[in-house]
């Protein structure tokens, strides 16, 4: 039982370093899916935790913490609880594609009421880092065209930002990308 539940312990600092490190470093797992399978595993281990140890005072309490914020998420127009779902069932992506220079270019929205992302990301083996971010809407014209991109090159890096070359097939557009 000890062991379930240091299991259960370790996996959930390394969910919570996870999301810390993704919301701060724009840091995570490597891949779109990494991070929504470590998400499943956790939710499901949760499940089976309450499951099986119902019984125990700390676990009923537990239980009912998580159940309660779950509850409070709801209460300002289901905006918090709609971005765990749309992130967690990886409804939150749109568009996505990998490129052989260990970059990946991908259109995110993580809550209906916010605006769209258009993230460049570059891999690391096990991680991957948001090298930088715009919005969705200052792509309006070409967001339909980003399954045409045939490749990216980043012309020039700053302090905040970044000049990204999007070569489609008859052009290349610049942007500036927001470091994140």
């Amino acid at each position: 039982m000890k062991r379930i539940f240091l299991i259960y312990l370790i996996l959930s600092a390394a969910l919570i370093l996870n999301l810390v490190l993704d919301i701060v470093k724009g840091i995570s797992l490597q891949g779109y899916w990494a991070d929504r399978i470590f998400f499943w595993i956790w939710l499901v281990y949760t499940l089976y935790i309450l499951i099986k140890f119902w019984s125990k005072r700390g676990v009923r309490f537990y239980g009912w913490t998580l159940a309660t914020l779950l509850g409070l998420s709801m209460l300002p127009m289901f905006i918090p609880f709609i971005a765990i779902i749309l992130t967690g069932f990886g409804l939150d992506r749109t568009y996505g594609n990998d490129f052989n220079d260990n970059l990946r270019v991908q259109v995110t929205g993580k809550s209906v009421m916010g605006r769209p992302n258009v993230e460049l990301i570059r891999k690391y083996g096990l991680y991957e880092v948001v090298l930088g971010e715009m919005s969705g809407f200052d792509l309006v014209d070409e967001l339909n065209d980003l399954e045409n991109i045939k490749r990216i090159k980043i012309l020039e890096e700053n302090k905040n930002n970044l000049l990204v070359v999007f070569y489609f097939p008859n052009r290349g557009n610049r942007h500036w990308l927001k470091k994140k």
